[in-house]
């Protein structure tokens, strides 16, 4: 799974050079044609052209990751309690089956790998963490919370049974399984796809 998502990585970001690259010839004979042609504004037009056309192509490899982001999949991190490991499993099922990418830690840590590195990687990746409450929260999870808040990801709680929402996201809307757990996974997987 690794290896394809970098092969189709690097496969877009040479689409995206190649692109640059025609650009700034394209840029370059359009350039030519109008000086050659036309004096005074146009071939001041002309000039721009050529000059933006070569910067897209020069500095393609490096806008490439930007051209990425806007066409991106949303990245969903779920925080959970492993007593309720079967309902976040469901959760993340239905958020992939909306085309969004799940970062849930039975996925993601392999065994020796370190847990605060991977978090950190899958929190700096997210744009949604999404922490599943099913009673307090947890000293870990409240963790969690401040670190994706300090990264400026969008927080969506989820109250599952009694949980309590804590102080972190007191003021946030939250999404309640409590008394429709199907409806509210409905409407956390719109919120988040």
């Amino acid at each position: 799974m690794k290896k394809q998502t970098s092969l189709s990585k690097s496969l877009f970001e040479g689409a995206a050079s190649i692109l640059g690259a025609v650009a700034s010839i394209t840029g370059l004979i359009v350039a030519l044609i109008w000086q050659f042609r036309a004096g005074g504004l146009e071939a001041f037009v002309a000039f721009v052209t050529l000059f933006v056309s070569f910067l897209f192509g020069a500095y393609s490899a490096y806008l490439a990751p930007f051209l990425k982001r806007l066409r991106h999949t949303r990245r969903v991190f779920l925080s959970y309690s492993h007593s309720h490991a079967t309902l976040a499993k469901e959760i993340a099922e239905e958020i992939r089956k909306a085309g969004a990418k799940v970062w849930i830690d039975t996925d993601q840590i392999k065994p020796g790998q370190s847990i605060f590195e991977a978090v950190e990687r899958g929190l700096r990746d997210a744009d949604y963490f999404v922490p599943i409450i099913t009673t307090k929260a947890s000293p870990s999870m409240r963790e969690e919370i401040n670190r994706a808040l300090s990264r400026e990801v969008r927080v969506i709680p989820v109250i599952h049974k009694d949980g309590e929402l804590p102080s972190e996201v007191k003021g946030a809307r939250f999404i309640d399984l409590r008394e429709d757990e199907t409806g509210g996974i409905r409407e956390l997987v719109e919120n988040v796809s």
